[in-house]
């Protein structure tokens, strides 16, 4: 009976201990969801990349606020428009903080309520390009992509291409540039190379290589001739725009189809190539074809905003020397000219771009090209005949000392006679075997520079 009694009282105790700890611990966690955290958003609720869960509305209007003003610090907003960048302000976005938790819904990733103000927005348009201010632009398309970034709230920095919005029907193709070439001596190769090539393509943002391309049509030159005019005329063409040339060759002495500075030699077999980069947002294209017997090559596409003028400076030329060469061959006052000869040329390649306006904004150098003189070779006998005038026979006869001016020392009466094996000697006295005459080139073949890509030959002695 006692036992039970105490058994009793004993479950008494533990159900009301019970009790009043249930009553603290789960009062207190029923009390706070009902009255006190009534107004935090769910579990999984965010704003962009913002999370808000289980913060008050309170608390997430004070996060909105500072990475909305977080965005508009760190965010880099680019307008492009052919060669011209602008950095737009990103005070043309008008961001709505209640609106944007008005319309949350929980626990899910939400958008920012954000607009783009259409004023300041053509204002930045305008600063980009004057002549903007002519062009049609859907700013309404441009707006909806400009959101697109901010009502998530991404920080990484945007560039918007202005030519992406001008309509395609305002968006003609013109004629940039046009060169011509003689191609007479190698019609018949240009005009295999023009069915099989076409009109060349240089896509935006993008290199372009002649000889890439050649393998791509699978063109079989023998001959590198007409590959040679056909890369004299694209670089003549594609010289007065913004293009930069990555690699360009020239020969050791100008072939007579090309102008002096405008030279690209293209040799398949010695990996001469023509390689050039079109760094704008549009393509452009190459029509090539015979008018008679020259090459005409015209660049088409968007034009340009910069005006780009190619200026020739620093042009020189170097007179080749005389060789002697004696031959005992020949008789006595006899002389052959096997080498004519041929003047050595220089110049230097300019690009002047001048702005929207009229400005000079840039003057760069595209190339130096060189190409060494070939000297006059003249093979004379060894023994010139004396010729004795009366004048002197009389001074003789006379007794009286007649004064000589003592001969130049590339005279032939100042030559001594020579030894079995021929030799020669310039106009300035120096002695050249003819062996090593006859083996020396027309200068040398050019190299690739580190700059421009250009292959150039300097005399001694100067600099580029």
């Amino acid at each position: 009976m006692g036992n039970q009694q105490s058994i009793k009282i004993f479950l008494a105790l533990m159900l009301s201990t019970a009790y009043i700890f249930s009553f603290s611990h789960f009062g207190a966690l029923a009390y706070n969801t009902l009255f006190k955290n009534t107004d935090a958003f769910a579990a999984g609720t965010a704003i962009g990349h913002l999370d808000i869960s289980e913060k008050t509305a309170a608390e997430a209007e004070r996060l909105l606020e500072e990475e909305v003003e977080k965005w508009k610090a760190k965010t880099k907003i680019t307008f492009s428009y052919k060669e011209k960048k602008a950095e737009a302000d990103t005070a043309l976005y008008e961001f709505y903080i209640e609106e944007t938790l008005r319309t949350l819904k929980q626990g899910q990733k939400n958008l920012a309520a954000v607009d783009v103000d259409q004023e300041v927005l053509e204002e930045m348009i305008y600063r980009t390009s004057i002549s903007l201010g002519t062009v049609e632009i859907d700013t309404k398309k441009l707006a909806a992509d400009l959101l697109i970034g901010a009502t998530m709230l991404d920080e990484s920095g945007y560039t918007f291409h202005l030519e992406n919005y001008i309509p395609e029907a305002v968006r003609k193709s013109e004629t940039i540039s046009k060169a011509t070439v003689n191609a007479e001596g190698s019609l018949n190769e240009i005009k295999a190379l023009l069915k099989k090539m076409g009109t060349v393509e240089i896509p935006a943002k993008a290199q372009f290589s002649f000889l890439r391309l050649v393998e791509e049509k699978d063109i079989q030159m023998h001959h590198s001739s007409a590959l040679s005019i056909m890369g004299t005329a694209i670089y003549q063409a594609i010289l007065p725009t913004n293009f930069s040339i990555i690699e360009r060759y020239i020969s050791n002495a100008l072939p007579s189809y090309a102008k002096l500075g405008y030279e690209a030699k293209v040799d398949e077999k010695k990996q001469m190539d023509l390689v050039f980069s079109n760094l704008n947002d549009s393509a452009y294209s190459l029509q090539l074809s015979l008018k008679g017997n020259k090459l005409e090559a015209i660049l088409k596409g968007q034009p340009f905003l910069n005006k780009y003028s190619i200026v020739k400076k620093d042009e020189q030329s170097f007179t080749p020397k005389t060789v002697k060469q004696y031959n005992a061959r020949l008789e006595s006052g006899e002389t052959q000219v096997i080498e004519s000869g041929k003047t050595g040329l220089l110049v230097k390649m300019v690009r002047k771009i001048f702005g929207e306006s009229g400005e000079l904004m840039k003057t760069e150098i595209i190339s130096e090209d060189f190409y060494a003189p070939v000297h006059k070779v003249v093979v004379h006998s060894p023994v010139e005949p004396v010729q004795v005038t009366e004048q002197a026979e009389t001074g003789a006869e006379e007794g009286e000392e007649e004064e000589q001016e003592t001969p130049d020392s590339t005279t032939d009466e100042n030559v001594p006679m020579p030894v079995p094996g021929a030799h020669s000697e310039s106009e300035d006295g120096t002695e050249v075997d003819e062996e090593d005459n006859e083996g020396d080139e027309k200068g040398t073949e050019p190299q690739t520079s580190d700059n421009t890509g250009q292959g150039t030959d300097m005399p001694a002695g100067e600099e580029k």
